[in-house]
């Protein structure tokens, strides 16, 4: 048998599409498992860049570096097909020839007003416009054929010819049409498997009518994987919801993380495993387990997914992570990577995607700490109280031993003898130090921060508070 090959044809005109990064990652698992048996299975990366209007040069990087970024390689490639016009045009000649196609004039205006915008009717397919070549090339689709296409997923799926009308595999200026170049390619590519979204069930019937045409190859396996929705089980919307594979790289979502949950949108193994490391997910892919009903996009629990594999990484490789994301902040030339690991552990374990982290750490390394809306309003709701307090607590704080049990202590009873409950008292403190409300455990971050930062800090708060009206 021939190796394996499969491909991912991504088109320039949009950011990588989670539902794109899918399909790209089921062909490089179905690969990956394959080589074990076979390592001369491929996977090939083709950029469809056929439609000039839509097309945006400066994307394909970007989509190059998402695959990459999710570890998804390739053996072949990238390919392009501006690069190969003059296949898909011997192509299309060869179909004219063959009396296959021919050359339509009307427009689409036309067209919707004569058939009321139920399709192509075929209007032109009888007169000789070979000499004269019209708007489109259209492919001649036989009457009346049924047309059978297997697929792993989906099983058999029929359809007749009656319910395809004649369509355009090329324009006027011999510029190439999506589905012509797409055959073209795989045919010449010695494609063996086709993985590729549900949304284009409907052009692989157009596919199997050229393939048939052009070569005596056998046709590829067909796998279309089922739609990604909403939770609202609609389509997800380039529009409306986030589909970029770089928005949750920019997020600070683990490229492992990603991968896992995007396996599971669709497809999970038999023992219901959720958490897997890539080799796992290697090993357990089957594509004909795959469902075929629609896989909501649960942002959720890709997070959930994400802070497990945040809380399974070494402080090293927590802090590796963490970098690129520090060093965006204006706090960076301060960061003292001994002090970090004195609270990575109690920042890794509240993080669900690594931004966590900055707000979390940051007190420790911002020269200016300010305080967040909602905290000003708690200040503002008790002022005296935290006033009374905040004073009290940094008096005694040059006698106190500078560990976190003392830290404690002193807070617990500077609360008692003002007659003030420790948990309100403690968001005083943890304002007056970080900015915030929430954040790891307050005297773990004080013994690290130190008693002179932490006297600082408070004496700042206390003049905020004396000039709140």
């Amino acid at each position: 048998m021939a190796a394996l090959r499969c491909r991912f044809a991504p088109s320039p005109t949009g950011f990588l599409h989670v539902g794109g990064a899918r399909s790209a990652l089921y062909n490089w698992l179905f690969v990956a498992k394959e080589k074990k048996q076979d390592p001369k299975s491929s996977l090939l990366l083709r950029i469809e860049d056929t439609d000039e209007e839509r097309n945006r040069p400066e994307l394909i990087s970007s989509i190059l570096d998402s695959l990459l970024w999710l570890g998804i390689t390739w053996d072949e490639g990238p390919y392009f097909q501006s690069k190969n016009k003059d296949n898909y045009l011997l192509a299309a000649t060869k179909l004219i020839d063959q009396n296959l196609a021919y050359w339509c004039k009307c427009s689409p205006e036309e067209i919707a007003t004569r058939t009321q915008n139920k399709g192509y009717d075929g209007y032109c397919r009888e007169l000789n416009l070979n000499a004269a070549p019209g708007r489109v090339l259209r492919f001649k689709v036989p009457s009346n054929q049924t047309i059978v296409v297997s697929d792993l997923i989906r099983g058999q799926i029929t359809i007749n010819t009656k319910d395809i009308t004649d369509f355009a595999i090329l324009k006027s200026e011999m510029k190439p049409l999506f589905i012509l170049a797409n055959v073209s390619d795989d045919i010449t590519m010695n494609i063996t498997h086709v993985i590729r979204g549900e949304e284009h069930l409907t052009n692989t019937f157009k596919y199997v009518l050229i393939w048939e045409k052009l070569t005596k190859s056998n046709l590829p396996v067909f796998a279309h994987l089922p739609l990604i929705v909403d939770s609202k089980r609609q389509k997800l919307s380039k529009r409306k919801d986030n589909v970029a594979v770089e928005y949750y790289r920019e997020q600070g979502y683990l490229a492992k993380a990603m991968v896992n949950y995007l396996a599971l949108l669709g497809w999970g193994p038999k023992d219901k495993k959720e958490i897997l490391e890539i080799d796992e997910l290697v090993d357990a892919f089957n594509l004909s387990e795959v469902n075929k009903a629609p896989a909501f996009f649960d942002e959720v629990k890709l997070k959930a997914i994400n802070s497990a594999h945040i809380h399974k990484l070494s402080q090293e490789q927590f802090l590796d992570q963490l970098i690129p994301f520090f060093k965006k902040e204006p706090w960076w030339p301060n960061f003292d990577k001994d002090k970090f690991f004195k609270v990575a552990n109690l920042v890794q374990q509240r993080c669900n995607v690594l931004l966590d982290a900055i707000s979390l750490s940051e007190f420790l390394y911002s020269d200016d700490v300010t305080f967040d809306e909602d905290s000003m309003t708690l200040l503002a709701s008790s002022k005296e109280e935290f006033l009374s307090f905040l004073k009290l607590f940094v008096e005694k704080l040059q006698q106190t031993n500078w560990d976190k049990e003392s830290i404690h202590e002193l807070a617990k009873k500077s609360s008692e003898e003002l007659g003030l409950k420790l948990n309100k008292t403690q968001a005083a403190l943890r304002i007056a130090i970080t900015g915030k409300r929430v954040g790891i455990p307050l005297f773990e971050a004080l013994e690290v921060l130190g008693i002179k930062d932490t006297t600082k800090r408070i004496n700042k708060a206390i003049l905020t508070l004396e000039a709140l009206g």
